[in-house]
């Protein structure tokens, strides 16, 4: 099936005076005679390719909502928010330049936590306003792995020895790659993936090459949200609920581990949301608020049978 393409780019010149035209454009989008929109077809969803992953979201197709998932680049607390820092980037002759052994990234090569790797325009910025550029660009910026480990090399070695490839998706210019991370302990590192992975494919995850279908991708997080929550890839009607409605833990543990129960076995799996709420004034204890914790937004994954899950 061809793909639809711009025939032209109409310019309309509003002459407010000699001296200063006003233009004002339309574009005419040209399509074969047997194209058919895809997005229109009966049980499309975007974010998703079937024949590659029956189970999951393509990451690469996702990156809105992903990036919002991660995106604590605003948090409170300087320890616990998202660092946004580029791994490599190319010079004028496409020498890799490798930028994370910079001290003001601010992570050691080994730390534990989150780390999502993606990549990037090779003009644009990797720091705390990238996942606004992305929301803003639709395109360019694609989630290729999440880690546990600071330790980038074996991405990196991969990225530059597959530059051919990744300048293809780009027009030919390489891209660049960046990463974000979130300090975290080790336990909490590993639930925060396992979440991650159960829904989306991330390509270096699952050793394959990014795909690229334009009309593929879910452009808002809402988007994503419909693909998840409408398609058939996961069971949301499941009654899930905690094992204990009240719980109590120690500051200095740094974290707590909650038991979440599904009532019944099923052969599809199981999906549900979790997101912290703080009590009003008055009640029992004195309420704690972002200025004590790092409120919880998280979905959880129950695989198929699966009855019983830890979230850190």
């Amino acid at each position: 099936m061809r793909k639809p393409y711009f025939m032209a780019m109409l310019i309309l010149l509003a002459m407010v005076s000699f001296a200063s035209p006003e233009q004002k454009f339309i574009n005419i989008v040209l399509t074969p005679r047997d194209w058919v929109d895809p997005t229109k077809a009966d049980g499309f969803f975007c974010g998703t390719d079937l024949k590659l992953d029956d189970d999951r979201l393509l990451a690469e197709y996702n990156t809105n909502f992903i990036f919002r998932h991660i995106d604590k680049t605003g948090d409170n607390n300087p320890n616990y928010r998202t660092m946004v820092f580029d791994l490599v980037a190319f010079n004028k002759n496409e020498e890799p330049k490798y930028l994370f052994d910079q001290p003001s990234c601010g992570f050691g090569k080994e730390e534990s936590g989150l780390f999502t790797v993606f990549l990037a325009p090779g003009t644009k910025q990797c720091n705390s306003l990238t996942f606004d550029d992305a929301s803003n660009e639709q395109f360019g910026y694609h989630p290729l792995a999440v880690l546990v480990s600071s330790n980038f090399e074996d991405i990196k070695g991969h990225f530059v020895s597959n530059l051919k490839t990744y300048k293809d998706l780009y027009g030919g210019k390489p891209p660049k790659l960046c990463a974000s991370g979130q300090m975290m302990n080790n336990e909490t590192a590993h639930s925060r993936k396992q979440e991650l992975t159960s829904i989306f494919n991330f390509a270096y995850n699952e050793n394959r090459n990014i795909e690229m279908s334009i009309w593929k991708i879910c452009q808002t997080p809402d988007d994503t949200l419909n693909s998840i929550t409408k398609s058939s890839l996961f069971n949301i009607n499941a009654d899930v609920y905690f094992k204990e409605d009240k719980q109590v833990v120690n500051e200095d543990d740094g974290f707590t581990k909650i038991v979440i129960l599904k009532k019944s076995s099923s052969s599809q799996r199981a999906l549900g949301f979790v997101t912290t709420a703080f009590p009003a004034s008055g009640a029992e204890c004195t309420p704690a608020s972002e200025d004590d914790i790092t409120p919880l937004s998280n979905f959880v994954v129950f695989k198929e049978g699966e009855k019983e899950l830890k979230l850190w």
